[in-house]
């Protein structure tokens, strides 16, 4: 249980920042807001994405 909550801790947190990128890139339309709305979303969202590959790696190695 304290595993699952470890994970739902890590991606949530990323989730609400790439959603916060996303919210900064549609409401803020200049140079500096576009750049880190891009930047929240694209590095967040891969470290969720590696995070995810790992995660299934891992579970292929224990099977």
């Amino acid at each position: 249980m304290e595993k699952l909550l470890s994970i739902l801790k890590g991606f949530g947190f990323s989730l609400l920042i790439v959603l916060l990128g996303i919210y900064i890139l549609k409401t803020n339309e200049t140079l500096l807001g576009q750049i880190i709305g891009i930047s929240c979303v694209v590095f967040f969202g891969t470290l969720m994405l590696w995070g995810i590959f790992k995660m299934i790696k891992k579970n292929k190695i224990k099977d």
